[in-house]
């Protein structure tokens, strides 16, 4: 009872104002200094959400919000650049790079087709089985025909003839549907393509179905016949080890957009700095340049090893992903099957 007593507040009154006077224990000034170290901090924090968001939930905001920006570009680079679905799948599918700064947008597609058709020595009566689109975003002619014979020649057409000009062109074919392309490295650059064929292309490797030396580099890009890529292929006597190809992101060095080459360009004469973006920059701007990435936002020259996004994603791993999503969603009880309480 006298602890409760000794320990209970006295009320007095000073100055005209009531004062609560509470027993405790004394501290030392040492002891005291942990609690001080915490109000220090917390004062620090509440400077930084006035001036600011905090280091800490800065850093996870600009995480976060470069992860969503590098999906919205990827998702919209890649929807521009979809082929439509009422190509025939059955026929083979070329692609036309004009060069010059021919803009196959801005141009009548009546006039693409007939240059097109001209060129590969078609007549009207065949033109009728073709197919023939642009592609706005890649700046590309895309030729579908179940014709074998004109898909071969179609490569050979160097230029297209509008009458009022002339483009130069390069036009190759497409890998068909179906299959899936496989990057093996380490082949020196003394075999050649026939070569290279000879030493992939044969029964000990059952599905491949073509294979060709990516520039002068030493990897070589395989296709298969189906979706999956082996773990090995075997190159003549050798046995590699064999990925999956994925594609970067097309970045052109002329106007500094996504989704096409500086090759196809129809924005010749549009000079944009490749690291922040400035039209017509100065001579001195290089000192100044900050780069930023357009595919990820990150301070680096856009589309650089360092990029996280700088690959596309392959169809047979978004294939496997959305089969995945569905099974999994399959698997999940049914609200309805539930009985009611």
């Amino acid at each position: 009872m006298g602890d409760n007593m000794a320990s209970a507040p006295s009320i007095d009154s000073l100055g005209g104002r009531t004062c609560i006077d509470v027993h405790g224990k004394d501290i030392t000034p040492e002891a005291a200094e942990g609690w001080w170290a915490f109000v220090k901090r917390i004062k620090q924090i509440m400077t930084d959400k006035e001036n600011g968001e905090p280091a800490a939930i800065a850093r996870q905001s600009r995480s976060k919000t470069r992860a969503s920006f590098a999906k919205i570009v990827a998702a919209s680079v890649t929807k521009e650049a979809r082929m439509p679905i009422d190509m025939p799948k059955e026929d083979t599918k070329l692609f036309m790079r004009p060069r010059g700064g021919l803009n196959v947008a801005r141009t009548e597609v009546s006039i693409n087709v007939s240059a097109v058709m001209a060129a590969a020595r078609v007549t009207k009566e065949e033109a009728k089985a073709y197919t023939i689109c642009t592609n706005a975003q890649q700046n590309i002619i895309v030729v579908s025909t179940p014709d074998e014979r004109r898909a071969t020649l179609c490569p050979m057409v160097k230029a297209l003839n509008k009458g009022y000009r002339t483009d130069e062109i390069s036009a190759y074919r497409t890998a068909p549907d179906g299959t899936v392309k496989g990057v093996i490295r380490g082949i020196a650059v003394d075999y050649t393509p026939a070569e290279i064929a000879e030493n992939i292309v044969n029964p000990r490797n059952p599905l491949a179905v073509e294979a060709h030396r990516m520039g002068n580099t030493t990897t070589v890009i395989v296709l298969f016949a189906g979706q999956k890529v082996p773990n090995y292929v075997k190159y003549g006597s050798i046995l590699v080890r064999c990925g999956l190809y994925r594609k970067h992101f097309d970045v052109c060095r002329q106007c500094g957009k996504v989704g096409h080459r500086r090759d196809v360009c129809p924005n010749h004469k549009t000079r944009v700095c490749f690291g922040c973006a400035i039209v017509n920059s100065s001579e001195d701007h290089k000192r100044e340049c900050k780069f930023k990435c357009k595919l990820c936002e990150g301070q680096h020259l856009t589309g650089e090893r360092e990029c996280k996004n700088k690959y596309k994603t392959p169809y047979v791993v978004k294939k496997r992903q959305w089969e995945r999503k569905m099974e999994a969603m399959k698997q999940q009880p049914d609200p309805e099957s539930f009985s009611p309480l």
